[in-house]
């Protein structure tokens, strides 16, 4: 016979016992209660991963009160993911876009201001001062009659003008708007 043939009988003629049959009924009892929970906690655990699929099917279909609730839900849902998109544009990027684009930028604030520019027309030959007054403004220069000139501002009776880049004082009895 050849040595593989005699391992094999030689191992066919291994007993092997229960290596829990040294111990007592009441001991293998002990032994096998634990090992016995946790076959019974894993049983537990994948029939409750087994019905996953049904719970997940009766949880999206609403009963019928539940389906008006649930709408009413995603609606509230929707306005307030829209409102705080507005408030987000209005603090944080709408200041951003228009500082990008120019819009209210300080060019568009100059533009807008000198298409509100007011014009004013001499009645007569008129003096432009230096200060509001009679007494304290010194005379710059006398304008002809017919002689338009840049409106800033008027105030008790002296109108502010804006003469060849100077910021000028003449009375306003002696001006007319301008056409």
């Amino acid at each position: 016979m050849s040595s593989d043939k005699r391992k094999r009988s030689a191992a066919a003629d291994i007993k092997i016992e229960d290596p829990l049959d040294f111990l007592t009924a009441a001991e293998r009892e002990a032994y096998a209660r634990p090992r016995q929970r946790q076959q019974e906690s894993y049983d537990r655990e994948t029939a409750y991963y087994r019905q996953a699929p049904a719970r997940a099917a009766a949880a999206e279909a609403p009963a019928g009160g539940d389906r008006a609730l649930s709408l009413a839900v995603k609606i509230g849902a929707v306005i307030i993911a829209l409102l705080l998109t507005y408030i987000v544009w209005l603090l944080f990027l709408r200041p951003v876009v228009y500082g990008v684009f120019g819009w209210n930028s300080w060019e568009n604030v100059q533009e807008q201001a000198a298409t509100q520019q007011t014009f004013v027309e001499t009645t007569t030959q008129l003096n432009l001062r230096s200060a509001p007054s009679t007494e304290s403004g010194e005379i710059v220069v006398a304008v002809p009659a017919g002689t338009r000139l840049e409106q800033i501002s008027e105030a008790d009776g002296w109108t502010t003008v804006l003469y060849e880049g100077q910021t000028l004082y003449c009375s306003s009895d002696y001006l007319k708007a301008a056409e």
